[in-house]
């Protein structure tokens, strides 16, 4: 099986043991790049963003969060305690990750969070959506994915 370009220059890389332990790697990883902008890709109701904000020294104050998901979550979204905190700061758009490069500020993100959306992709797309995420980025910027697979 060949292994896509795109893959080789991913940290982390490998099995871990639960959702609990990608999301403490990924609260790890924000506070030590300190985002000022961020994407978030498949938000769903918040969970994810609410667990980061809450349990992570991050400075939240200059932190602009851009939130999409295929879901209609926005009213969710916008229940979570901290939305109230980033107030206009958060922003939220109903858009597919391969159409993210409507998302204004695309590829202007200090870093992109993909967590649990990749396997809903279908294989004949992963690359571009990896391409996608990749650009969301500006130069020096960091994407951050975290899913599921079947081995």
């Amino acid at each position: 099986m060949r292994t896509s370009h795109l893959y080789s220059g991913f940290k982390y890389a490998g099995v871990l043991p639960s959702v609990h332990a990608q999301r403490q790697i990924q609260r790890e990883m924000f506070c030590a790049l300190s985002p000022r902008l961020l994407l978030i890709v498949g938000c769903g109701y918040g969970e994810e963003i609410a667990e980061l904000l809450s349990k992570s020294p991050l400075e939240i104050s200059n932190l602009r969060i851009t939130a999409i998901d295929l879901a209609p979550v926005e009213e969710e979204l916008r229940s979570q305690s901290f939305a109230s905190v980033l107030g206009s700061r958060l922003q939220w758009m109903c858009v597919d990750l391969l159409d993210a490069a409507q998302v204004p500020e695309y590829g202007r993100f200090d870093a992109v969070q993909c967590g649990f959306v990749l396997h809903d992709i279908d294989y004949c797309h992963k690359n571009r959506a990896l391409m996608i995420l990749a650009r969301a980025v500006r130069p020096g910027g960091h994407v951050i994915i975290s899913d599921i697979f079947v081995s």
